[in-house]
């Protein structure tokens, strides 16, 4: 028996692809993942000497294509997912918006 694991855009866990949907596949609204202005999201800074800015449009991670069931089940009642990288737990590189 084979098992295949995928990661979850919005919060990055990894989940056995059965359990995942495809992203692109779904009508949800993902503006919950804007965390522009709740100090949530920092962008990357090389220096120390950088300005601290936040993150802009929808915190997801551009790798990863698919969603997991609790993460949409959070976003279709309008909810930012409790492991959301949009809670401040991604890097920069993941950033990018969607619009739906």
């Amino acid at each position: 028996m084979e098992f295949e694991e995928a990661g979850c855009a919005v919060c990055g866990s990894l989940t056995l692809r059965s359990d995942l949907s495809e992203l692109n596949s779904l009508d949800i609204d993902l503006c919950v993942l804007n965390a522009t202005g709740h100090g949530f999201t920092r962008k990357e800074r090389k220096f120390s000497t950088d300005a601290i800015t936040e993150l802009e449009g929808n915190i997801i991670d551009t790798t990863c294509n698919y969603i997991c069931a609790s993460c949409k089940e959070s976003i279709k009642h309008g909810k930012i997912p409790k492991f959301a990288l949009a809670r401040g737990l991604c890097l920069d590189r993941y950033q990018k918006s969607f619009s739906n």
